[in-house]
């Protein structure tokens, strides 16, 4: 048992990275990491949500993005969204479809061939499609949870309502688009339409500003429980825990620990991290319980 846990000792003592190490070759050290949390209250009711328009040239389909796009900001100011966090996205050409969307639309129009429903030569109409990202944001200083979830949720109506992208007007498909649809609808049972979230439905995230005093003290609280992993192990081993070596913090020091979130919603609204990178200074959740500063430090001390 003794033998294992100096092989543990030695063996986390490898996971700092070298360039955060100091030690001489052949020096023995004790790593411990720590990760400590802290609630944060939302500040910020932070909305994003995806145009999207189609022409029959990237003119035609730039310029009724530009006109939604003036729309849907005129919308935002309406519904009470701060004037200076409306940001819009710089038009871009939509993802291309997955590969599972692309072997449903081969295997639908192979059936609708083979039952006659799709002449022989038949070219599909051309058409461009482009979109842009909208951001806004809503202050949130209610003075009780009851009072901001009661906000949030007129807010969230109003913007479902107001429609931003035009998802509930009329579908301009050409016959042999709505064949196709239809036809793959059927295939899945709805689940084409339902694979992926649509970008076009505004999604709602909370944030919370975290001050540098925070900040450090999430480090602080984090490097204590390193420090204490490291004794534990030091005195599993019998041996004494020596000076400091090297410190370093882990990326998810920097964020809510949401990361998963903000890397899918880079995903789904192409073109956003064009103009957009995460904020050191936030921490954002989809829901006040899910707000939360996180930081991990992991530290290598010297063995005695």
């Amino acid at each position: 048992m003794r033998r294992n846990l100096v092989l543990l000792a030695i063996t986390l003592s490898l996971m700092v990275p070298a360039a955060a190490n100091a030690q001489q070759p052949g020096q023995r050290a004790i790593v411990g990491m720590g990760t400590a949390s802290a609630k944060q209250k939302p500040t910020i009711l932070r909305m994003r949500v995806q145009l999207s328009e189609k022409a029959g040239t990237t003119e035609e389909a730039l310029h009724k993005l530009a006109d939604r796009k003036e729309a849907a900001k005129l919308q935002l100011e309406s519904l009470g969204a701060s004037a200076d966090s409306i940001k819009v996205t710089d038009a871009t050409f939509p993802s291309t479809e997955s590969d599972t969307q692309q072997q449903m639309r081969m295997m639908a129009m192979s059936q609708m061939r083979a039952r006659g429903r799709v002449p022989e030569g038949l070219k599909p109409v051309k058409s461009v499609t482009v979109v842009s990202t909208v951001t806004a944001e809503w202050p949130l200083d209610q003075e009780t949870n009851q009072e901001m979830l009661m906000f949030v949720s007129g807010v969230k109506d109003k913007v479902v309502e107001a429609d931003l992208a035009g998802l509930n007007e009329p579908k301009e498909l050409t016959p042999e688009e709505e064949e196709m649809q239809a036809e793959m609808e059927q295939m899945m049972g709805g689940y084409y339409s339902n694979e992926s979230e649509n970008p076009g439905e505004p999604k709602f995230h909370y944030v919370a500003v975290v001050s540098d005093e925070a900040r450090k003290q999430a480090m602080a609280d984090a490097f204590a429980k390193a420090k204490s992993q490291a004794e534990m192990l030091a005195a599993a081993a019998g041996v004494e825990l020596g000076p400091l070596q090297a410190l370093e913090a882990s990326p998810t020091s920097s964020s809510s620990g949401y990361n998963y979130e903000y890397m899918r919603y880079m995903g789904v609204y192409p073109g956003a991290g064009d103009t957009e990178e995460p904020n050191d200074n936030e921490v954002v959740a989809p829901s006040p319980e899910a707000l939360a500063l996180r930081a991990t430090i992991q530290a290598s001390f010297a063995i005695e």
